[in-house]
């Protein structure tokens, strides 16, 4: 049995400045959007005193306007609530909209940048979404913490996400 005969080889194309510019362009936009997933639970208990999220937060560079967005799953015991609240390290101003949950919950409030559930908070999802710009480079952080500090968990679960898709 003979082998196929090898397909001639394509002449070489020379990049031109145009297509390595597009190229260039692309891999900037595709730098621009950034994502990060939570892996495991965090749980925190006994406490209303707000902490970082141990993995939703995303550097952001400076002088930019951002699109953001997050799924927060989150779940309480048997005193049900969560509060909430995104910070920005380096200065800026953040504006969200389209906060909304699937689930059961009684009250819905934002009171000085803080948003918060109280009420039955039992298998919830929280969307965030809005806009932001950025005076210097820094960081975009979730805080959270129980509104009253009981002994039962309250959990921001795996797979909740955080992304930014840098606009200018």
């Amino acid at each position: 049995m003979a082998w196929p005969a090898r397909p001639p080889m394509p002449a070489l194309h020379k990049v031109t400045a145009t297509e390595m510019a597009a190229v260039l362009d692309e891999i900037e936009r595709l730098g621009t959007q950034l994502w990060k997933r939570k892996p495991t639970d965090q749980i925190v208990n006994n406490s209303s005193a707000l902490v970082n999220d141990s993995s939703l937060f995303l550097s952001l560079l400076a002088g930019k306007d951002y699109r953001v967005g997050a799924l927060i799953f989150h779940i309480s015991g048997t005193v049900p609530d969560i509060q909430m609240q995104w910070t920005l390290s380096g200065g800026g101003g953040m504006v969200s909209g389209g906060q909304g949950q699937v689930g059961t919950y009684q009250n819905q409030y934002n009171t000085g940048g803080i948003t918060v559930y109280d009420g039955i908070a039992s298998n919830m999802v929280t969307v965030f979404d809005g806009t932001l710009v950025t005076a210097a480079a820094g960081t975009l952080q979730l805080k959270w913490a129980q509104i009253t500090p009981t002994v039962s968990d309250t959990k921001v679960l795996a797979n909740s996400h955080v992304w930014a898709e840098q606009m200018t």
